[in-house]
Formats: structure tokens, C-alpha cells, sequence
């Protein structure tokens, strides 16, 4: 009887070892079910796809359960393939919003850049990025490699696996590689041609009755330019008569000392006819300087004559130029000895050209 009552407790024993095994079965498939999955969703492109050739990569995945920092290792497949070692080289984009990886993967709905504080390393062909972020589940990422030289491709062309694992999941897919010099970059080419503008802003600048009380001066016309020249333009400015000329009076008031190096003045005690002008503003690229002889205001400037005197001349930080505009005015005294006419004239001139 004894015997038939230790048999009994060893079977029982048996069944309880057989139940416990199975629960641990069970919890074990179950842990591993909950702890890891597969990445079925991949996209990677690379910016040089030539055999042996160089370039940025651009990854994005989707994940399939919740990671807290995680690990992700990139790994492209075929002989040859290899990876920069350092972040520098690899460079792993930080500020590259989600509106630029929608961009880049716009067949990945929702994709998101990969969060946190990026740094990545290298090793053979594996790229090894770690993040002080966390993914959630069933999102879409994205991250780019943008060094020139981030990764470099097998030695001969084919399709080669890509593998990526995010510390919990793991899933692979496949990248095409074109046999070298296969030249899948476009070169485009472009002239831009040299340009020049200038436009009067009217083409007369009347005196009106000239005084022997004092200097009188023109509203003034303005001129304006543009021009893509590296050294930016210059302008110059002459007139027909040499001064103020009449031919009812037969008489010219005379301009005073023409292209000269430096302002004259003329006042009311003696004929005198200057011009004189003012830089006033330009909306992009080099300024303009008034040449010395020209500057001032009143009855101080150059005097014209049909010999060209240089107005205006880009600054020291020579350069192309957009809307630079320039006031030229006229001046003129008289004494009382000034023969009366009422057709005193004279045509000023302003031409330019840009330093090409």
C-alpha cells in the first residue's frame, strides 16, 4: 500500500513539473511577442547610387512597438559597402523638420523626423544612431546621413539587402546599386550674360531766369543704374557748349574750369555755370561715390565741357549694382553785364558702363 501511495505522489509531482514547463512556455512566447516585432515598412535612398560610389543616405522606417532612447543600427549589405566612422562624417541631420521629410519620402504618410539629440557612428557597414529622444509605436521616421561621403556602396552593381533595428525591432529590405560611371546625376549648365541699365529720371532741368543776386540751381534729374559688372559701374557726365550758350545773344556763360580734380565755386560777382550731384540710395548689392570735382551743392562743382568727366564710380567693395540713383544739377551765376536772351541752353550728357 505503501508503494501504490508513493506512486501516486510522484505522478502528481510529474504532472505539476509538466504545468509549470508549459505556463513558462507559455509566458516566454508571450514576453517575446510583446518585446520585439518586425519592421516591415522601409524606404532608403542614397544620393549616389553608382557602384563604389559616395554619397548622403536617407532612411526613414516605420516602427512597430514604443522604444525609450533607443539603438538603431543601419546596415547595408554587398561587398564593398561601408560607412563613415565618425558623426562629423556621417552627420546625422538634427534640424530637418517633418515637412522636409514629407519632401523626401512623400510615400510615407505621417512621417516624423527622428526625435531628440542625433549622434551616429560607424563600423564597416553599419551605421550605429542613438538618440536621446523616443519613438512611439506604429510611427513613421525619418533621419538623414548628409555627409558627401556618409556611405559608399557595394563594388559592383546589383540589389543589396538594408537592414535597420531600433533596439526592439528589426526588418530589412533592398537597395539598388548601378554599375559604376553609370552617371545617374544630371550636369546642367547656365550663362548669365553682362547688363547694364540706366534711365534718366526726365530729360530737361530748367533754371529758369538766372540773378545777379546769388547762385540759382536746377530741381535736378537723376539717374539711375544697374548692372551685374563684378566691379560695379561708372558714370560720367559732358555737355555740348561748355557752358550756358545763347545764339540770340551770342554769348555763353562759361562753365568754370571743366574737368578739373577738384569743386570749383562760383558766386555772383563772376559768369559761372557747375554741376554738381548727390548719391541718394541703391536696393541691392555695391553703392556708388560721387567723384570729388562733382560734390558739394549750390554754386560748388565741375565745370562741363564735351570732354567726359567721371561723375560716379563704385565704392572700394567694387561689385554689381541694383537701382543706384544719382542727382545731377545744374548751377549758374550772372553778373549785370550778362547779355539778355531768353534761349540760353545747353544738353548734358550722362553715359556709364559697368566693370566687367
Amino acid at each position: 500500500m505503501a508503494s501504490k501511495h508513493k506512486n501516486r505522489i510522484r505522478d502528481k509531482l510529474y504532472v505539476l513539473v509538466i504545468i509549470a514547463v508549459f505556463i513558462t512556455a507559455m509566458l516566454s512566447s508571450s514576453v517575446s511577442k510583446v518585446s520585439a516585432g518586425a519592421i516591415t515598412q522601409i524606404w532608403s535612398v542614397e544620393t549616389n547610387m553608382d557602384a563604389n560610389g559616395s554619397g548622403q543616405l536617407w532612411v526613414a522606417f516605420k516602427t512597430t512597438t514604443a522604444v525609450s532612447t533607443p539603438t538603431t543600427t543601419f546596415t547595408l549589405g554587398g561587398a564593398g559597402a561601408s560607412v563613415a566612422t565618425t558623426n562629423g562624417n556621417l552627420n546625422p541631420v538634427t534640424s530637418i523638420n517633418s515637412t522636409s521629410c514629407t519632401s523626401i519620402f512623400t510615400m510615407v504618410a505621417g512621417v516624423l523626423v527622428m526625435p531628440g539629440t542625433l549622434n551616429a557612428t560607424g563600423s564597416g557597414a553599419t551605421i550605429t544612431l542613438t538618440t536621446t529622444g523616443n519613438v512611439a509605436a506604429t510611427t513613421a521616421y525619418c533621419v538623414i546621413f548628409s555627409g558627401t561621403s556618409a556611405v559608399t556602396n557595394p563594388s559592383a552593381a546589383g540589389v543589396y539587402s538594408f537592414a535597420v533595428s531600433d533596439t526592439t525591432d528589426s526588418g530589412s529590405t533592398y537597395y539598388p546599386v548601378l554599375a559604376a560611371a553609370t552617371n545617374e546625376q544630371i550636369g546642367v549648365s547656365a550663362q548669365v550674360g553682362q547688363s547694364f541699365t540706366l534711365t534718366l529720371g526726365g530729360t530737361t532741368d530748367t533754371l529758369g531766369t538766372l540773378s545777379t543776386s546769388g547762385v540759382i540751381s536746377s530741381a535736378g534729374v537723376t539717374a539711375t543704374v544697374t548692372t551685374n559688372a563684378a566691379g560695379g559701374p561708372e558714370l560720367w557726365a559732358y555737355d555740348t557748349q561748355t557752358g550756358l550758350h545763347s545764339t540770340n545773344a551770342a554769348h555763353t556763360i562759361a562753365s568754370k574750369l571743366p574737368n578739373n580734380t577738384s569743386a570749383q565755386t562760383i558766386t555772383n560777382t563772376a559768369e559761372g555755370y557747375v554741376a554738381n550731384a548727390v548719391y541718394n540710395s541703391n536696393t541691392g548689392g555695391d553703392t556708388m561715390t560721387i567723384t570729388a570735382p562733382f560734390t558739394g551743392s549750390g554754386g560748388t562743382g565741375d565745370g562741363l565741357s564735351p570732354y567726359p568727366a567721371e561723375l560716379a564710380y563704385a565704392t572700394a567693395t567694387a561689385g554689381p549694382t541694383n537701382l543706384a540713383i544719382i542727382t545731377l544739377k545744374e548751377n549758374a551765376t550772372i553778373t549785370g553785364l550778362t547779355p539778355e536772351a531768353s534761349d540760353y541752353s545747353d544738353t548734358v550728357y550722362i553715359v556709364g558702363t559697368g566693370t566687367f
